[in-house]
């Protein structure tokens, strides 16, 4: 994967980590591993740059990759584009499979998210039921709640 699409990324500029993210994307010469770590790239940069429809046509692409979990980032992104989108029932779907394909925080992370995107929908049993086994004791749904795009161990 290019340093200077992350770079570029993490600087807030978003149409130019896209751009690049895709020159790597399409490079039949990259690594295969890099030509999918770049196509997450790029629907997440389209995704900061509020054009979903790129961001989908770039995730659901990595959502065939080999590495699980890129597969998870890639399900729990589009799971927030549909909540961007009003369509709650379609992202919790989308949370519960990243809840699959990630270990950890990460997956934990993904129940809630399921469990949110549930408790929108009006769903409050699948809400319990994807809350159950978090980290949190209670599901406080009330007010707001922010989703984190992604963290990872390594910057690569």
């Amino acid at each position: 994967m290019t340093p200077a699409a992350l770079d570029h990324y993490e600087s807030g500029r978003y149409t130019l980590s896209h751009q690049l993210a895709v020159e790597v994307a399409r490079s039949p010469s990259a690594p295969l591993a890099d030509r999918e770590q770049a196509t997450y790239l790029a629907g997440l940069a389209a995704f900061r740059n509020d054009d979903f429809s790129e961001a989908e046509l770039r995730l659901n692409s990595v959502l065939h990759a080999s590495d699980r979990r890129l597969v998870g980032s890639a399900h729990a992104l589009l799971g927030q584009v549909r909540l961007e989108q009003k369509r709650p029932v379609e992202a919790a779907v989308y949370f519960e499979a990243a809840a699959r394909d990630l270990t950890g925080e990460d997956a934990a992370q993904a129940r809630r998210y399921a469990a949110v995107a549930h408790y929108l929908a009006g769903n409050m049993t699948a809400a319990q039921h994807w809350h159950e086994g978090t980290a949190q004791s209670s599901l406080h749904l009330r007010g707001g709640f922010t989703l984190q795009v992604g963290a990872f161990e390594e910057r690569g």
